[in-house]
């Protein structure tokens, strides 16, 4: 995205860049099957037009719009955007809604802002030995590897180097248990028990297949980064019953500061501490009480409802959780998941995490209802009423903000909308059955 401001600085054949959004929702893998190829409609000026694409791991995610944007690091998606993709994703997928939607997200595109073309590629002709990979448009990830190949051959005829014969291109792909027979699956089980151990139920992902990925030879640095290798955390809770447990094999294999429990870009932290800020006792309670509550839910076939499901347009920064989540963390890490929180929900699991917070030291800024009264027990509402701890009902959350990690909230009572400050958002405002979204 910033390939012109670096050609800049050394060429007299200027650049500029126009970033242009686009936004997409990725749906969970109760999907799966729905469709068995990327289904494309009809080119425009403005690109491809909305997709329909199965993933890997079962997923399926639908868009890009193409909107102008002022900002190259403007990552955000807006009610607007979203629902435009989906009304044009109709066109191939009539029965689409946003029903089971695991996330929204958004990318930029390169755009040449003269309109001269776009994938500038290879060697400037005023600078010996500098070469752009600029104005990379859409196609731009499908046409990554042949621009690498072609940039890697450039840049070896110029230093005058040869192949390396030594060099071996095969890498072995670490085994996913749901691209394997039922054959393949038992004896890779016999060989290493722990595949054999569920982590995350939605995604039937083990812990064999997560400590395989921490000790590849690339480095996981991120929480995002075990999601991209195995599939954990992309079914409907969205990480939200198996993310402590993800955390707990992560501490055990590498050491507590492996990758300080990042979820994706540096500063992205799932702790806002960087130790144990919690006293044990409390840490115990809050692993019995997620470990009371993820088997009442599995019981009763019953999840939380994962954060992508919200309609919540804004960035995708840490700091946004479930009530389990929260508890699991503080279970697993005994650091305060955020210094300061909203809460939206007030099911009893998220009104006794919200008290585990308080006991923890978090400051718990207000409790949001999204209908006109409280869905918990008298008895936790009278508690958070004794604590200080404000609840507002017919309220909702209708964005977020935030780079690395959460920076505000804004929400909506009665039409009129507020910012909230925050690090922490905790996104349960609902109990829904296991195959449902809303």
């Amino acid at each position: 995205m910033r390939a012109d401001e670096i050609n800049n600085l050394v060429s007299a054949h200027a650049l500029e860049i126009a970033p242009v959004k686009g936004e997409y929702l990725l749906y969970h893998n109760a999907l799966a099957g729905t469709f068995g190829h990327t289904m494309f409609q009809a080119p425009s000026v403005a690109g491809k037009g909305v997709l329909v694409s199965p993933v890997i791991f079962g997923n399926i995610f639908v868009g890009p719009n193409a909107t102008p944007a002022d900002d190259k690091d403007d990552l955000a998606t807006s009610a607007e955007g979203l629902h435009e993709v989906l009304e044009r994703a109709r066109r191939t997928w009539p029965e689409v809604s946003d029903e089971q939607v695991i996330a929204t997200y958004a990318g930029l595109r390169a755009t040449n802002a003269a309109g001269e073309g776009d994938f500038i590629v290879g060697e400037a002709p005023d600078v010996p030995g500098f070469f752009n990979a600029a104005c990379i448009d859409s196609p731009g990830l499908a046409s990554a590897p042949a621009i690498a190949t072609d940039l890697a051959h450039l840049v070896a005829d110029r230093l005058g180097v040869a192949k390396n014969p030594d060099f071996d291109p095969v890498r072995v792909p670490a085994p996913l248990l749901v691209m394997m027979d039922e054959r393949s699956q038992a004896e890779l089980i016999a060989q290493n028990p722990l595949y054999g151990v569920p982590v995350c139920a939605c995604c039937h992902v083990s812990e064999g297949e997560i400590v395989d990925v921490l000790h590849r030879g690339l480095p996981v640095k991120s929480l995002d980064a075990i999601r991209w290798r195995t599939g954990a955390t992309m079914g409907p809770c969205h990480g939200g019953r198996c993310t402590a447990r993800i955390m707990q094999i992560v501490q055990r294999e590498l050491g507590d500061q492996a990758f300080d429990e990042q979820r994706r870009l540096q500063g992205s932290g799932l702790a806002a501490g960087q130790s144990r800020d919690v006293h044990d006792a409390l840490v115990a309670r809050c692993a019995e009480l997620a470990q009371t509550a993820r088997a009442d839910l599995d019981a009763r076939g019953m999840r939380e409802i994962g954060s992508g499901a919200l309609g919540i347009a804004g960035t995708r920064p840490a700091g946004v959780c479930s009530a389990l989540q929260v508890l699991g963390l503080l279970g697993v890490t005994g650091r305060l998941p955020g210094r300061r929180a909203v809460v939206w929900g007030t099911h009893d699991l998220a009104l006794r995490a919200t008290l585990a917070m308080a006991d923890a030291g978090v400051v718990v800024e207000i409790v949001l209802e999204t209908d006109a009264t409280p869905m918990g027990s008298d008895e936790l509402v009278d508690e958070l009423a004794a604590r200080g701890i404000a609840l507002q009902c017919c309220t909702h959350v209708t964005s977020v903000r935030g780079t690395a990690r959460l920076e505000s909230v804004t929400v909506e009572h009665d039409g009129i909308r507020e910012t909230l400050t925050c690090d922490l958002l905790v996104a349960s405002p609902c109990i829904v059955a296991e195959r449902q979204s809303r």
